[in-house]
């Protein structure tokens, strides 16, 4: 009979023991594991989908995990505003390149860093010859100028570039397509 007891009582220790195992078990489920894959699978969907809006994740708690989740969220804010203000910038770039293509009497063309052309509008190509498929990423001494001319229109850019003050005027002599 003592040994009855002492089974009985060793069983109940063992079930209350596994109990407590359980619901640490299912503490730590609810508290860590399933924050951390919501976290990895909201990044999973980002790399899938990188312009998808997503909600942000509720988060509860002042712990570790807590603010992993609000750090994920505030990524999430400076994704959202980072796409808002390229989107903003596109539409302001199609605006700006419509009002230029449909400019009729001003030539106007934009140059990079090292003196290629990246823009030319139609009253460009009308006045140099040039169309701009063909006049895009070929530097100036190619299209309108002489070497000593495009060397000093480079150093006007350069000035431009160094101080961002815009720069004029400039005056030179220029050649179309055909020479003249």
């Amino acid at each position: 009979r003592p040994a009855r007891g002492i089974a009985r009582a060793s069983i109940l220790v063992m079930l209350a023991s596994l109990l407590l195992v359980g619901i640490g078990a299912f503490s730590f489920l609810k508290r860590v594991v399933l924050p951390l894959r919501e976290i990895t699978n909201r990044f999973h969907q980002l790399q899938i989908a990188p312009e998808s809006k997503l909600a942000p994740m509720a988060v509860v708690g002042d712990d570790e995990i807590a603010n992993l989740g609000r750090g994920f969220n505030d990524l999430l804010d400076a994704l959202t505003a980072r796409q808002e203000a390229d989107q903003a910038m596109r539409l302001s770039e199609a605006q700006l390149r419509a009002n230029l293509d449909n400019t009729p009497n001003v030539a106007i063309q934009w140059y990079d860093d090292s003196g290629r052309v990246s823009y030319w509008n139609p009253a460009s190509e009308k006045l140099f010859g040039w169309p701009a498929s063909e006049s895009v990423g070929k530097t100036i001494d190619q299209l309108i100028y002489s070497k000593d001319q495009a060397a000093e229109f480079r150093r006007v850019l350069d000035t431009i570039k160094d101080t961002g003050l815009p720069y004029g005027p400039f005056e030179s002599a220029i050649q179309n397509r055909a020479g003249g």
